[in-house]
Formats: structure tokens, C-alpha cells, sequence
């Protein structure tokens, strides 16, 4: 080829291939170039209407579509229905991100895949990810990203601890030269926080609230301890909702240390998780973790106080890094580069 030939390529080909990575969870889909740059974000959801084997909208279309059709998220529970229209959301998510330039040219994927799924095969996630009929799929653990997205050698000898708290499970892994050498994966996450606090406002406060009021509040004062540094303390969150007899509004607020309360049990569970893998690892990676501490991701990283919480609970430090739900996906940015 001359190089004529060879600059009309460089200049404009190239930036039609697109590298991508993607960390298709139950409860949003992120979407990374391999700069490690979000380029899509959407809620995993798809809207379907009754007696139709399509989904109509998929994403924050979804969620905004009104009608005679309802919002399902095919990755939160296992049924062939879903599992169908999560084959089609993910090539949609895909296009979008990509730009669908020129229906032409097809990105170069990377998935993350989770290494332990509960409630859903990652044989599921590997046929959505076939379905996008890429130029390539590479797949990998999702520790292994996390832990690169770290900026953790993963290759080493040493023991590193992953606690990932997604929006369906939380994941704890360890890893060692390259591989799990421990984890374990227990539905306790996210969507338990949300359901925590909306029987702790019912129960506690008289106030029936939905999914996404109860979200709201779990992002507004969302706490692991009640002890909070003066200056980490939110301001209390105005809840509105219907009383037990569901005949009139109640409403008040609630503080941090009433969701610290309403979240002690479920974070028990993972810290009694947590304490069972360490007791199940060697004791050079036991110790080695000891030294580094264990590294919190995830959205659930995002409770206030819980690297506290959770150093005091476990006896080991644990640590939150800057933006713990886009660790995962950035460390597969980074790992399809070197590739």
C-alpha cells in the first residue's frame, strides 16, 4: 500500500475502529473507550409491552416510557423471557456507544464478565456479548479488572482482596499471580440496602415508600455508622409518603444514623463473608492483605463510613478509592490497551 494510501487510512479509518469495554451489570451498563473514558451509562432496563417477544425501548428510554407495556431488568432474575431481552439490550447499548458509524465499521469489545454470578449464568452474559457480532470479544474476571482498575499489579506473588458490593451481589475475591485464589458471592447488595430501608421506614417511621424514593435515600444519607465525623454528616432527607393505611400522605425526615440502623444487618452478612474467605486463604496471602488492606468497590462503597466500619468488623484496613463503581471497567480499559 503507498502512503498515499497508508495516511487516508491513519487519518480516516482508524477512528471508526473503536475499542470498547463493557461491565454489563443487573442494575446499570457502563461503557469505557480504552482511554478508560465513560461513553455510556444507562440503567439496565427494557421496556416490553404484553403478548410481544420484543422489547420496544431499552435504558433511560425505558424508564421514561409511560403505556400499556411495563420496565423489566432482564439481568436481575433468571426466566428464558429475559434472558431474550437481554440478548438484544446489550448489541442496542453497544451501538449507541459506538455511534453506529455508518452501520459499517464494528468495535473491538472487551466484557467484563463477573467470575462468580449468582442467579445468572455468565453463559448468559457471553451470549449477549456474541450477539454484538464484534470484530473481537475478550473476556475477563471481574476482580481482575477491578483490581487493575486499581492500578494493582495483579501478576505478583502478592495477595490482593477485592470486595466488591454491586447492586445485586457483592463479590469478594482474592487474587495471587493472575488468578482467584479464593471468592465467594452472596446476594446481598445494593437492591438489600434499598429493600433495608424501605421496611425500616415502614416499620420504624410509618412511611410506605417505593424503590426509587427508598434509592434516593440511600444516596442521600447513606451511612454504615452512626458516628459520622461532624463534617461527613449529610443533611436529613425529606421523605413524602403514604401511611400504613395507604388513606393519606406521611411524610418527615430521616438521618443518617436511622439508615446506619435500617443497613446493620445486611452489612453484617458481608463482613461475616469477608472474615470467612480470609480464614479460608493462606497465611502469606492472610498476611499479605493484613499489609495492603482490602479494597472496597462498587456502588455499596459509597456508604458513608463503611471503610470504618468494616476495617474495625474484618481487622484488616480496608480501603474506598476515588469513584468505586467505575473501577471495574476502567481496569478492563486498561487491560484490553496492553493487549
Amino acid at each position: 500500500m503507498s502512503r498515499a494510501n497508508n495516511t487516508f487510512t491513519d487519518t480516516f479509518m482508524t477512528p471508526l475502529k473503536q475499542n470498547l469495554a463493557i461491565d454489563c451489570g443487573s442494575y446499570k451498563t457502563i461503557i469505557c473507550n480504552e482511554a478508560g473514558d465513560k461513553v455510556f451509562d444507562e440503567l439496565s432496563l427494557a421496556y416490553v409491552y404484553p403478548n410481544d417477544n420484543d422489547a420496544a425501548f431499552f435504558g433511560t428510554a425505558a424508564r421514561l416510557t409511560h403505556g400499556k407495556g411495563w420496565c423489566i431488568a432482564p439481568l436481575m432474575e433468571e426466566a428464558s423471557e429475559n434472558e431474550r431481552y437481554a440478548k438484544r439490550m446489550l448489541p442496542f447499548f453497544v451501538d449507541k456507544a459506538a455511534g453506529k458509524v455508518l452501520g459499517l465499521f464494528k468495535p473491538r469489545i472487551k466484557v467484563v464478565v463477573c467470575a462468580l454470578p449468582l442467579g445468572q449464568d455468565a453463559a448468559i452474559i457471553r451470549e449477549m456479548a456474541a450477539s454484538i457480532k464484534a470484530d473481537e470479544l475478550v473476556f475477563i474476571d471481574q476482580p481482575i479488572a477491578a483490581a487493575r482498575g486499581l492500578g494493582l499489579d495483579v501478576t505478583s506473588p502478592e495477595g490482593k482482596m477485592i470486595l466488591d458490593i454491586g447492586h445485586k451481589t457483592t463479590d469478594i475475591a482474592v487474587i495471587s499471580n493472575g488468578r482467584i485464589i479464593a471468592s465467594s458471592s452472596i446476594p446481598i447488595a445494593g437492591h438489600r440496602f434499598t429493600e433495608d430501608i424501605k421496611q425500616y421506614l415502614e416499620e420504624q417511621c410509618g412511611i410506605i415508600v417505593g424503590e426509587q424514593t427508598a434509592s434516593r435515600v440511600k444516596y442521600e444519607v447513606g451511612a454504615a455508622i452512626t458516628d459520622l465525623p461532624q463534617d461527613k454528616i449529610p443533611d436529613k432527607f425529606y421523605v413524602r409518603g403514604s401511611n400504613l393505611e395507604r388513606t393519606d400522605w406521611q411524610e418527615g425526615y430521616v438521618g443518617h444514623e436511622q439508615i446506619a440502623s435500617a443497613l446493620d444487618h445486611s452489612l453484617s452478612e458481608i463482613e461475616a463473608e469477608a472474615v470467612k474467605i480470609l480464614k479460608e486463604i493462606p497465611q502469606t496471602l492472610y498476611e499479605d492483605i493484613s499489609r495492603t488492606g482490602i479494597w472496597i468497590v462498587g456502588g455499596g462503597a459509597r456508604l458513608c463510613g463503611i471503610e470504618r466500619r468494616f476495617s474495625e468488623s474484618i481487622g484488616v484496613r480496608c480501603k474506598v478509592p476515588e469513584d468505586p463503581e467505575l473501577v471495574t471497567i476502567r481496569g478492563a480499559s486498561v487491560f484490553y490497551s496492553k493487549h
